[in-house]
């Protein structure tokens, strides 16, 4: 039995092969499956301050430099105004390279700092619909939402008594009986996607 050691300080660490390749991987993805957020992030950050190709492949997959993200922007709402989108074009454009981040980076001699200081995080979570979205491809429509608040209706609760039961609008009735619920701005019920439709709104500070 070997009792070789992968030193995670080296950016390719040897490969294992055979069946006991395969059963690490299978554990491991079991691992990452079971894993809580927040062991997650601190794994990933762990990588990526020791293991510079780790850092680099994180990089090209959670960041997107100013420039191009400035670009896909304005691309976005020539796109919208004219009638059409850049979707079409979004899986080439990602194939050309592992982002301009990579790029910008090649030009400086430190390249983490030029990382950090041109780029910023490709995805965000939406101030409106509180979903995840990628920044570089955000059209009109993409977010629909409620512009109103959501208040119980109480002609679905007849024999509802608060002394016995508690208060009706809480979080669990809002998941078990959405039905039961009202969009001030519609009057459409909590199954209802949304009554707005327009462009994701980044929520700025808060953890995807």
């Amino acid at each position: 039995m070997s009792n070789a050691v992968v030193d995670l300080t080296q950016s390719s660490p040897p490969p294992m092969a055979g069946p006991r390749a395969a059963h690490t991987d299978s554990v491991l993805m079991s691992a990452i499956d079971n894993a809580q957020p927040t062991r997650l992030r601190q794994t990933l950050q762990e990588l990526c301050k020791t293991v510079p190709d780790a850092a680099k492949v994180t990089a090209a997959l959670l960041l997107i430099t100013e420039k191009r993200y400035k670009r896909k922007r304005e691309e976005s709402e020539d796109g919208d105004d004219n009638g059409s989108s850049e979707d079409d074009g979004e899986d080439e454009d990602d194939e050309s390279g592992t982002d301009e981040v990579e790029e910008e980076a090649n030009e400086d001699s430190d390249s983490s700092a030029a990382q950090h200081k041109h780029a910023r995080s490709r995805y965000a979570m939406c101030e409106n619909c509180e979903e995840e979205y990628d920044v570089a491809y955000n059209h009109k429509g993409d977010c629909v939402f409620h512009d109103g608040e959501l208040e119980v209706d109480e002609d679905c609760f007849p024999d509802h008594d608060w002394r016995c039961h508690g208060p009706m609008d809480t979080p669990e009735n809002r998941k078990d009986y959405p039905q039961s619920f009202v969009y001030t701005c519609c009057d459409q019920d909590g199954t209802s996607d949304g009554c707005q439709a327009g462009r994701h709104k980044e929520l700025v500070n808060k953890k995807i």
